[in-house]
Protein backbone atom coordinates (compact mmCIF):
# COMPACT_ATOMS: atom_id res chain seq x y z
CA UNK A 1 0.00 0.00 0.00
CA UNK A 2 1.09 3.57 -0.64
CA UNK A 3 1.71 5.82 2.32
CA UNK A 4 0.41 9.36 2.59
CA UNK A 5 3.89 10.71 1.86
CA UNK A 6 4.04 8.67 -1.35
CA UNK A 7 0.80 10.18 -2.62
CA UNK A 8 2.03 13.62 -1.62
CA UNK A 9 5.22 13.12 -3.65
CA UNK A 10 3.27 11.83 -6.64
CA UNK A 11 1.20 15.01 -6.59
CA UNK A 12 4.36 17.11 -6.44
CA UNK A 13 5.94 15.26 -9.36
CA UNK A 14 2.75 15.75 -11.34
CA UNK A 15 2.82 19.45 -10.51
CA UNK A 16 6.44 19.65 -11.67
CA UNK A 17 5.58 17.79 -14.88
CA UNK A 18 2.80 20.26 -15.65
CA UNK A 19 4.54 23.47 -14.62
CA UNK A 20 7.93 22.72 -16.12
CA UNK A 21 6.49 22.69 -19.63
CA UNK A 22 6.80 26.44 -19.25
CA UNK A 23 10.52 26.03 -18.66
CA UNK A 24 10.84 23.80 -21.73
CA UNK A 25 9.19 26.63 -23.67
CA UNK A 26 11.71 29.06 -22.22
CA UNK A 27 14.56 27.03 -23.71
CA UNK A 28 12.70 26.27 -26.93
CA UNK A 29 11.84 29.90 -27.58
CA UNK A 30 15.41 30.99 -26.87
CA UNK A 31 16.76 28.48 -29.39
CA UNK A 32 14.21 28.47 -32.18
CA UNK A 33 14.39 31.99 -33.61
CA UNK A 34 17.94 31.98 -34.99
CA UNK A 35 17.36 28.79 -36.94
CA UNK A 36 14.04 30.00 -38.36
CA UNK A 37 15.38 33.35 -39.55
CA UNK A 38 18.36 31.70 -41.26
CA UNK A 39 16.14 29.45 -43.40
CA UNK A 40 16.49 30.47 -47.10
CA UNK A 41 12.73 30.35 -47.70
CA UNK A 42 12.13 32.59 -44.69
CA UNK A 43 14.71 35.06 -46.00
CA UNK A 44 13.12 35.18 -49.45
CA UNK A 45 9.57 35.42 -48.06
CA UNK A 46 10.34 38.32 -45.75
CA UNK A 47 12.37 40.47 -48.15
CA UNK A 48 15.86 39.62 -46.97
CA UNK A 49 17.12 38.73 -50.46
CA UNK A 50 18.50 41.30 -52.92
CA UNK A 51 17.38 41.49 -56.56
CA UNK A 52 20.48 39.55 -57.62
CA UNK A 53 19.59 36.68 -55.31
CA UNK A 54 22.15 37.42 -52.62
CA UNK A 55 21.26 37.82 -48.96
CA UNK A 56 20.91 41.39 -47.75
CA UNK A 57 23.33 41.01 -44.86
CA UNK A 58 22.31 44.26 -43.18
CA UNK A 59 18.58 43.45 -43.11
CA UNK A 60 19.22 39.83 -42.25
CA UNK A 61 21.40 40.74 -39.27
CA UNK A 62 18.93 43.37 -38.08
CA UNK A 63 15.91 41.09 -38.25
CA UNK A 64 17.78 38.16 -36.69
CA UNK A 65 18.88 40.26 -33.73
CA UNK A 66 15.46 41.88 -33.37
CA UNK A 67 13.57 38.58 -33.38
CA UNK A 68 15.78 37.36 -30.55
CA UNK A 69 15.95 40.58 -28.54
CA UNK A 70 12.22 41.44 -28.56
CA UNK A 71 11.54 38.13 -26.81
CA UNK A 72 13.94 39.12 -24.04
CA UNK A 73 12.33 42.55 -23.79
CA UNK A 74 8.92 40.95 -23.32
CA UNK A 75 10.36 38.48 -20.82
CA UNK A 76 11.71 41.35 -18.73
CA UNK A 77 8.25 42.84 -18.30
CA UNK A 78 6.65 39.44 -17.77
CA UNK A 79 9.08 38.60 -14.98
CA UNK A 80 8.57 42.05 -13.47
CA UNK A 81 4.80 41.61 -13.39
CA UNK A 82 4.88 38.05 -12.07
CA UNK A 83 5.51 38.85 -8.40
CA UNK A 84 2.59 41.25 -7.79
CA UNK A 85 0.28 39.06 -9.88
CA UNK A 86 1.24 35.97 -7.87
CA UNK A 87 0.49 37.79 -4.64
CA UNK A 88 -2.82 39.02 -5.99
CA UNK A 89 -4.35 35.95 -7.69
CA UNK A 90 -2.03 33.10 -6.67
CA UNK A 91 0.70 31.24 -8.50
CA UNK A 92 -1.49 28.74 -10.34
CA UNK A 93 -3.76 31.38 -11.85
CA UNK A 94 -0.75 33.54 -12.66
CA UNK A 95 0.87 30.66 -14.52
CA UNK A 96 -2.36 29.95 -16.36
CA UNK A 97 -2.66 33.58 -17.40
CA UNK A 98 0.93 33.81 -18.61
CA UNK A 99 0.50 30.58 -20.58
CA UNK A 100 -2.51 32.06 -22.37
CA UNK A 101 -0.52 35.22 -23.12
CA UNK A 102 2.33 33.10 -24.46
CA UNK A 103 -0.09 31.16 -26.68
CA UNK A 104 -1.44 34.36 -28.23
CA UNK A 105 2.10 35.33 -29.17
CA UNK A 106 2.79 31.87 -30.57
CA UNK A 107 -0.31 32.10 -32.77
CA UNK A 108 0.79 35.47 -34.16
CA UNK A 109 4.22 34.17 -35.12
CA UNK A 110 2.70 31.04 -36.65
CA UNK A 111 0.26 32.87 -38.94
CA UNK A 112 2.82 35.52 -39.96
CA UNK A 113 3.17 36.06 -43.68
CA UNK A 114 2.80 38.61 -46.44
CA UNK A 115 3.64 42.29 -46.23
CA UNK A 116 2.97 42.50 -42.49
CA UNK A 117 4.69 39.24 -41.66
CA UNK A 118 7.67 40.68 -39.83
CA UNK A 119 5.36 42.87 -37.76
CA UNK A 120 3.38 39.79 -36.74
CA UNK A 121 6.57 37.99 -35.77
CA UNK A 122 7.88 40.94 -33.75
CA UNK A 123 4.53 41.36 -32.00
CA UNK A 124 4.19 37.66 -31.37
CA UNK A 125 7.69 37.40 -29.96
CA UNK A 126 7.11 40.30 -27.57
CA UNK A 127 3.83 38.80 -26.35
CA UNK A 128 5.38 35.34 -26.07
CA UNK A 129 8.26 36.90 -24.17
CA UNK A 130 5.87 38.35 -21.60
CA UNK A 131 4.44 34.88 -21.10
CA UNK A 132 7.87 33.24 -20.94
CA UNK A 133 9.19 35.79 -18.45
CA UNK A 134 6.23 35.27 -16.16
CA UNK A 135 6.28 31.48 -16.41
CA UNK A 136 10.02 31.16 -15.82
CA UNK A 137 9.78 33.39 -12.74
CA UNK A 138 6.73 31.76 -11.16
CA UNK A 139 7.20 28.08 -12.06
CA UNK A 140 10.28 27.23 -9.96
CA UNK A 141 8.95 29.15 -6.96
CA UNK A 142 5.57 27.39 -7.19
CA UNK A 143 7.14 23.94 -7.44
CA UNK A 144 9.59 24.65 -4.62
CA UNK A 145 6.85 25.87 -2.28
CA UNK A 146 4.73 22.77 -2.91
CA UNK A 147 7.58 20.25 -2.59
CA UNK A 148 8.36 18.35 0.63
CA UNK A 149 11.89 19.02 1.80
CA UNK A 150 13.09 15.49 1.01
CA UNK A 151 12.42 15.92 -2.74
CA UNK A 152 12.62 19.70 -3.08
CA UNK A 153 16.22 19.86 -4.24
CA UNK A 154 15.72 17.08 -6.76
CA UNK A 155 12.63 18.64 -8.29
CA UNK A 156 13.82 22.25 -8.41
CA UNK A 157 17.11 21.03 -9.86
CA UNK A 158 15.25 19.81 -12.95
CA UNK A 159 14.79 23.46 -14.01
CA UNK A 160 18.04 23.71 -15.97
CA UNK A 161 17.51 20.29 -17.52
CA UNK A 162 14.18 21.49 -18.88
CA UNK A 163 15.79 24.61 -20.35
CA UNK A 164 18.40 22.46 -22.10
CA UNK A 165 15.67 20.10 -23.32
CA UNK A 166 13.83 23.02 -24.90
CA UNK A 167 16.96 24.34 -26.63
CA UNK A 168 17.87 20.87 -27.94
CA UNK A 169 14.34 20.30 -29.22
CA UNK A 170 14.40 23.61 -31.10
CA UNK A 171 17.58 22.54 -32.89
CA UNK A 172 16.09 19.26 -34.10
CA UNK A 173 12.84 20.91 -35.16
CA UNK A 174 14.72 23.48 -37.24
CA UNK A 175 16.86 20.72 -38.73
CA UNK A 176 13.80 18.65 -39.61
CA UNK A 177 11.97 21.45 -41.41
CA UNK A 178 15.12 22.47 -43.29
CA UNK A 179 15.47 18.89 -44.57
CA UNK A 180 11.84 18.03 -45.30
CA UNK A 181 9.97 21.29 -46.10
CA UNK A 182 12.72 23.77 -47.08
CA UNK A 183 10.64 25.60 -49.70
CA UNK A 184 7.47 26.21 -47.75
CA UNK A 185 6.10 28.60 -45.17
CA UNK A 186 6.20 25.57 -42.88
CA UNK A 187 9.84 26.45 -42.17
CA UNK A 188 8.52 29.00 -39.69
CA UNK A 189 4.94 27.84 -39.13
CA UNK A 190 5.95 24.42 -37.77
CA UNK A 191 8.67 25.64 -35.35
CA UNK A 192 6.52 28.49 -34.06
CA UNK A 193 3.27 26.51 -34.11
CA UNK A 194 4.68 23.59 -32.13
CA UNK A 195 5.00 25.93 -29.16
CA UNK A 196 1.25 25.60 -28.74
CA UNK A 197 1.53 21.89 -27.88
CA UNK A 198 3.40 22.24 -24.56
CA UNK A 199 1.45 25.42 -23.83
CA UNK A 200 -1.80 23.48 -24.27
CA UNK A 201 -0.56 20.63 -22.08
CA UNK A 202 0.39 23.13 -19.41
CA UNK A 203 -2.97 24.93 -19.52
CA UNK A 204 -4.93 21.70 -19.24
CA UNK A 205 -2.59 20.31 -16.60
CA UNK A 206 -2.92 23.42 -14.45
CA UNK A 207 -6.64 22.75 -14.22
CA UNK A 208 -5.84 19.49 -12.43
CA UNK A 209 -3.43 20.81 -9.77
CA UNK A 210 -4.34 22.57 -6.54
Amino acid sequence: MFSGDTFKNIRVYWLAFVVYWGIVLFGYDAGIAGGVVSQPYFESSFGLVNADGTINKSKDTTISSNVVSVLQAGAFFGALASAPLSDWIGRRRTLFGFTIIFSIGAILTTIAGGSRGIGYIYSGRVISGIGIGGMSAVAPAYVSECSPKDVRGRITGIFQLMVATGVMTSYFINLAVSLHVPNSSLVWRIPFGLQLVPAGIMCLGLLTVK
